[in-house]
């Protein structure tokens, strides 16, 4: 591919991002910044965040159980000669719910990104910065990450904060990995274990989805980790005009169809 393209690397929520920014520019962009729309997204924001935690926390429980599930087999009691049993041909079921909440707190995650990327955008299509500190009366809990975030405009943050962020999170990013791979490892443990019992057919195919909703789950990361290669755009995306790349290849194109007319002979 021509060197001339000049290709445009980043992930799909980073692309989304230009997207939003060309709605800015349009004439309906005011819209974005009114209290109804600005107080909606908080609050968005807000409720996106507190169910995440929710479906963590009961995805930790369910791996846990998972993984001790040896230690609470068998008859439990709950009093007043009431009596549950917890048997192996309850795994399979674990699992699947394991990966359910697992998956769901992958996807709520996502859209948490997507609406933190809207809020950026917000903020710097007016030259604000931290624009989530305009919102600190209504945000949910996590305003310690804005004071943490580096400043790099007004007074400078040093070369300290700049560690002590990089630092925080590296440890922040192996806490999300751990989240992750521990009821991936329960899951997959359950499904080995199922694999070479004699659980019922019905039991090893709910534990089989388990493992196909494991693998959407990675899959799923994958897609919005990796950075793409976006090619120049043709026409803006604010204006629907053509960009000045395409009329430069357009006029090219056009060259090299003309047929050259060769000089008249003289008679």
């Amino acid at each position: 591919m021509p060197e001339a393209l000049n290709l445009l690397k980043m992930t799909l929520i980073e692309r989304l991002g230009r997207s939003f920014d060309a709605l800015l520019k349009r004439e309906f962009g005011k819209r974005f910044y009114t209290p109804e729309f600005l107080n909606e997204i908080v609050e968005k924001k807000a409720t996106v965040d507190a169910e995440m935690a929710k479906n963590a926390g009961a995805t930790f429980l369910s791996a846990s159980i998972i993984t001790f599930f040896d230690l609470i087999s068998g008859k439990v009691s709950l009093g007043s000669g009431l009596t549950v049993e917890f048997s192996k041909d309850l795994s399979p079921i674990l699992s699947f719910i394991t990966a359910s909440l697992l998956l769901k707190t992958v996807m709520l995650f996502l859209d948490l990104q997507v609406i933190n990327q809207v809020m950026i955008r917000l903020g710097q299509n007016i030259n604000v910065n931290q624009f989530n500190i305009i919102f600190i009366n209504k945000k949910s809990p996590g305003n310690w990450s804005d004071a943490l975030t580096p400043s790099y405009f007004g007074e400078k943050s040093g070369k300290t904060h700049h560690y002590v962020f990089n630092f925080l999170s590296i440890i922040m990013l192996i806490f999300g990995l751990v989240m992750i791979a521990y009821p991936s490892a329960a899951i997959i443990s359950s499904f080995l274990d199922i694999y070479n019992s004699n659980t019922r057919m019905l039991g090893k195919f709910v534990s089989y989805a388990s493992v196909f909703m494991l693998f959407l789950i990675y899959t799923l990361i994958a897609c919005f980790a990796v950075r793409y290669q976006f090619l120049p755009a043709d026409f803006d995306e604010a204006t629907y005009e053509p960009t000045e790349h395409f009329k430069k290849e357009m006029e090219k194109r056009i060259a090299d169809e003309v047929p050259v007319q060769p000089p008249a002979s003289g008679i």
